[in-house]
C-alpha cells in the first residue's frame, strides 16, 4: 500500500499486524481530514481467529497511533482537474495494472457535501475523453 505521510507508517504497521498468527484483518476507518465536526471520529477494527484479547490489543495500538498524529498536517500536492488528467494519462503503467483515482476534496459526499460539483466531469469531457472514467454525481432532482 502506498499512503501519504503521516499515515504511511500506520498502514505499514497494520500490514505487519495482519501477518501475526491468528490475525485475520486490521482496518482503520478514517474521516475527511478537513471535517470540523466534534461528533465525527475514526474507528479501528481488528478481526482475529477467536482471540478477543489480541483483537482489542491490535485495535487499541492502531487507535493510539492514529491519535498520535491527529495534529500532523498531511503533506500533499493539490492539482487542478487538468493537471490530474495529465497525471492519469502519464501514469499508463498504473492504469494497466490498476486504477488512477482523484477527487474533488471540496465536494466529497462522504463528508456531507452535496456532490453536485461538475468541474472534474467538465475537464474529463474536454480533455480526457480517451480515458475510461467513473464520475459519481448527485442530481438535486
Amino acid at each position: 500500500m502506498d499512503f501519504m505521510y503521516p499515515m504511511d507508517s500506520i498502514f505499514s504497521r497494520m500490514n505487519e499486524m495482519e501477518k501475526i498468527p491468528g490475525v485475520l484483518s486490521v482496518s482503520n476507518f478514517m474521516v475527511h481530514i478537513w471535517s470540523d465536526e466534534p461528533e465525527l471520529g475514526w474507528a479501528t477494527v481488528a478481526v482475529t481467529d477467536n482471540d478477543k484479547g489480541l483483537a482489542n490489543k491490535i485495535a487499541d495500538e492502531v487507535a493510539e497511533r492514529d491519535w498520535a498524529v491527529r495534529f500532523v498536517p498531511a503533506e500533499q500536492k493539490l492539482y487542478s482537474p487538468s493537471e490530474a488528467i495529465k497525471g492519469a494519462r502519464d501514469s499508463w503503467l498504473e492504469r494497466v495494472f490498476g486504477t488512477v483515482m482523484f477527487c474533488d476534496l471540496s465536494d466529497t459526499v462522504g463528508t456531507g457535501s452535496p456532490g453536485e460539483n461538475t468541474w472534474i466531469l467538465k475537464a474529463l469531457v474536454e480533455e480526457g475523453s480517451d480515458l475510461v472514467s467513473y464520475v459519481p454525481l448527485r442530481d438535486s432532482e
